[in-house]
This record gives structure tokens, sequence and C-alpha cells, in this order.
């Protein structure tokens, strides 16, 4: 099921990948993901969810509670199926380090170090688009995933000029 077919209200979680997936990646991510999704139930009742890869590089995995919630063995299951994509796709999900920033029209996926060296070059800049993958709440795609590198947890890490 697609995103927009769910509630705003549905619970969210974003996985971000260590590289760009390919096409072909991104139709496997999906098929994979709507197998997992009509099966996934919490304590014996289905889940309604839905499953996207946006920019090339994110999955974004949300449930409507509203229909069931989402137990702990159900998330559970979810973490499962995320690292079986680790494992067949050899991409990193779950590293947490890398931050996607827009420069120049195009999504780049950087390490810290490799963000450190474009700010101090002036490429990047405190306004930088970025994302909060730590929202929770579907609605705030369209209103809090795109952020300023500024209001990020790297921004500690990184001086501005």
């Amino acid at each position: 099921m697609k995103l927009e077919n769910l509630k705003p209200s549905s619970r969210i979680w974003i996985y971000q990948a260590d590289r760009f997936l390919t096409e072909e990646e991104v139709q496997q991510v999906e098929t994979a993901g709507n197998i997992f999704l009509d099966n996934w139930t919490a304590h014996g009742s289905a889940l309604e969810a839905g499953i996207e890869v946006k920019h090339g590089c994110f999955i974004l995995l949300a449930v409507d509670e509203q229909v069931a919630n989402a137990t702990g063995c159900s998330i559970d299951k979810s973490v499962h199926f995320i690292t079986d994509l680790v494992s067949k796709l050899k991409v990193d999900f779950f590293n947490r380090m890398n931050l996607v920033v827009e420069v120049k029209g195009q999504y780049e996926i950087l390490a810290l170090k490799e963000l450190e060296e474009k700010v101090n070059s002036g490429v990047v800049k405190a306004e930088t688009t970025t994302f909060n993958n730590t929202i929770t709440e579907l609605a705030s795609i369209n209103s809090a995933w795109k952020i300023a590198l500024s209001e990020t947890w790297a921004a500690r890490h990184l001086v501005f000029t």
C-alpha cells in the first residue's frame, strides 16, 4: 500500500541507506515490502500499513495505529525485514552517522567527515536541506522531514561560516 492511502496520524519509521539504490533495487524493496505488509500482524491482527522508497535511499514504513497498534513483536518483525534487505542488497539501513543533503539540486549521502569537508569548503551551508529521520508521524513528512542542516544533530559537529 502507498503511504498516501494511510491516515496522516499513522506511525512512521524511516530507514536511510548508506548508498543510493538502483531502480532494480527500489523495485525489489517495494515488492518485498508489499509481501511483508500482506503478512504483517500484531497479536494476530492485520496491520494497515504502507511502504515506499523515496529519493532512492529512504525506506518509509508506516502503520495506521488507529486500526491496530504495532506491538513490540510486530516492530521486531519489521526490523527483521529491513535486516533481510541489508543482507540481500549489501546496503546498510542502520548507520545513523550519514546524512543526505541537497547540493546543487542533487542529493548526496555523506558521512560526517565528508560533510565537514563540504561545510569547510563552503559547498554545504547551515541552510542546506537535509532530512530529519526521527519523525514518528506520517503527516510530518510534508512539514518536518526536510530541514536545514543547522537544525540537525550534526550541526554541533560543524562550524558554519
